[in-house]
């Protein structure tokens, strides 16, 4: 039987080996972005990459491997390609830097805010924790009405829902972050504490109909049920509040802030009545145009790959390589054809850092769409 020690000093012998043809590769690999350079040719050669995985494949003396050995020479061509675009990008300008060049530090002093829904909203309480006092604050009916206001430069930044720690993200402020091309250039978070609020003198037990956003009524799906409360789909939970005040109805409530029930007059029957109490709100700040400082430590992007096998995890491999932490990953349908989607991605890092410019570039080349969404301070960091 051999002895441990014996095979590990075999293994040693072979991993030797390994890098030192790993790096005669990589050297070739730059020999060969030379001459695409020269004779303008892509980086990216889909049928010669599989005519090299394939052929690997055929040369296994255990058919067994056939999948390690796809996944090992895909992770080693993601490698090969990252350098020749590294040798490239250095080269020449490229998107990535007229990106960077034209991003504009966070405005100092007085701003324009926009959020949706009414005075004592989630948004609106996060837009205060984010500006303070120097905010000029303004509201609007529709997520899609923040996204027109500042497209159009009537407003310096709005404040959005993006992800809630029950709920998970946001479907429609995803959607137009897309569509309207509006930035990300900050966040911040927001302990979410829901209050059943009526009219005065509505007794609990007579509640029949609850008024709030969808995101609230399914943080609290489990409260209504056991009560037999039928959730009533509304606009926005401050904005729910507002219209269970105009109405003389005692079978009636709203699921809002403590902060809502309070300027509009209601009564708070009960508080807290979310199912998971650590219930917290991420809320993005959007502009027109791209932000940059040093203290940034957060990137968010958007791509889509080809609808085959391992496309995907071939794009994400450009941040294993440059191990980069991915914070959050969400897919959303693209709308041109079935099953085609969106990926949202967040992930820690300053878009001028090396090692994020090299993914980004990995990725953009790899996918079929990508687009930068904002670099940004991480919220609590």
């Amino acid at each position: 039987m051999k002895k441990l020690e014996d095979v590990r000093v075999a293994i040693d012998q072979v991993d030797e080996e390994l890098v030192r043809l790993f790096e005669k590769r990589m050297k070739l690999a730059e020999d060969v972005v030379e001459i695409k350079t020269a004779e303008n040719l892509p980086i990216f050669d889909g049928a010669r990459e599989n005519k090299v995985v394939e052929r690997a494949v055929d040369r296994l003396g255990n058919p067994g491997n056939a999948g390690a050995i796809r996944s090992f020479y895909h992770l080693l061509m993601t490698m090969s390609k990252a350098r020749q675009r590294e040798i490239m990008y250095n080269q020449n300008e490229d998107w990535l830097t007229r990106l960077i060049e034209n991003a504009e530090p966070l405005k100092q002093g007085p701003v324009s805010v926009i959020y949706q829904g009414v005075s004592g909203a989630y948004s609106y309480e996060a837009a205060l924790q984010t500006f303070g006092d120097r905010a000029k604050l303004e509201n609007v009916e529709t997520f899609e009405n923040v996204f027109q206001k500042i497209q159009k430069g009537e407003a310096d930044y709005g404040v959005l829902p993006i992800e809630n720690s029950i709920m998970g993200g946001v479907a429609e402020v995803q959607d137009h972050l897309r569509s309207y091309g509006c930035f990300i250039v900050g966040e911040t978070e927001v302990s979410v504490h829901h209050c059943l609020a009526a009219v005065p003198g509505t007794r609990l037990e007579d509640v029949r109909e609850v008024r709030s956003h969808p995101q609230a009524l399914g943080q609290c799906r489990e409260y209504l049920q056991a009560r037999h409360m039928q959730g009533i789909t509304w606009i926005n939970t401050a904005v729910a509040g507002e219209s269970v005040a105009g109405e003389d109805r005692k079978d009636l409530a709203a699921l809002c802030s403590s902060t809502a029930a309070n300027l509009h007059g209601l009564e708070i029957l009960e508080e807290n009545v979310e199912d998971k109490k650590n219930n917290r709100t991420r809320f993005i700040i959007v502009a027109a145009q791209m932000a940059f400082q040093e203290d940034f430590n957060k990137t968010s992007i958007l791509f889509s790959t080809e609808h085959r096998s391992g496309a995907l995890l071939e794009a994400l491999s450009a941040f294993a390589v440059e191990d980069l932490n991915l914070l959050r990953i969400e897919s959303r349908p693209t709308g041109h054809k079935g099953w085609d989607y969106w990926f949202f991605v967040d992930f820690a890092g300053n878009v001028k850092h090396p090692a994020v410019q090299k993914a980004m570039r990995q990725l953009a080349a790899e996918a079929s769409y990508f687009e930068v969404l904002g670099c940004y301070k991480a919220a609590g960091k």
